[in-house]
């Protein structure tokens, strides 16, 4: 493996039109793509393709797909809520528009809590997914926001607007008990 771009050819593309335009990058040639080595699909939110460049160049043994979530890079943020169904559409969307079957796929933060999203509404678009560092807010229960009745979700945005992001590490860490272990499922 390389962290060399230069060589690889990039495609940028679009799937949908208007407050739905979604931007994506194809770095290689879809046509090399395997069963065994498929597209390497990788993402977070609220970050956009250009953070995923250094970590694309490593993968040079498939194609891989970096994409802007929709509302940041060079999406059009629109007007409607952006709500993780929405960008689990949005992957499926892409997934889709590629035309190369199931990928590989490692979201990140945000990302990875679309990437559980997906998952659960498209389980054919993957063959394996890396969900690194999700903020799920299903698992706030014991966090400061949601002790007072608030939606978690609200909580996290909330947070997020915040300089820092200080407090959504907390809500992350909330379902663990002190030894670091997440609790049982119920």
């Amino acid at each position: 493996m390389t962290d060399d771009n230069a060589a690889r050819p990039v495609t940028t593309q679009l799937v949908g039109e208007g407050d739905d335009a979604i931007t994506y990058d194809i770095l290689g040639d879809l046509a090399t793509a395997t069963p065994e080595r498929p597209v390497l699909f990788l993402f977070g939110a609220p970050m956009d393709a250009t953070g995923f460049g250094l970590l694309a160049g490593h993968f040079t043994d498939r194609p891989v797909v970096t994409y802007d979530p929709r509302g940041t890079g060079r999406n059009p943020l629109g007007t409607a809520d952006i709500t993780v169904d929405r960008h689990a559409d949005d992957l499926h969307r892409v997934i889709s528009a590629l035309g190369v079957g199931a990928v590989d796929a490692f979201g990140t933060s945000g990302g990875g809590v679309n990437l559980l999203a997906l998952v659960a509404a498209h389980p054919e678009d993957v063959r394996y997914a890396v969900a690194h560092e999700p903020a799920t807010a299903a698992l706030a229960g014991r966090a400061r926001g949601a002790r007072r009745g608030r939606r978690p979700e609200a909580h996290v945005r909330r947070a997020r607007r915040r300089p820092g992001h200080g407090e959504v590490h907390p809500i992350r860490d909330a379902g663990r008990n002190r030894s670091g272990r997440l609790p049982p499922a119920a």
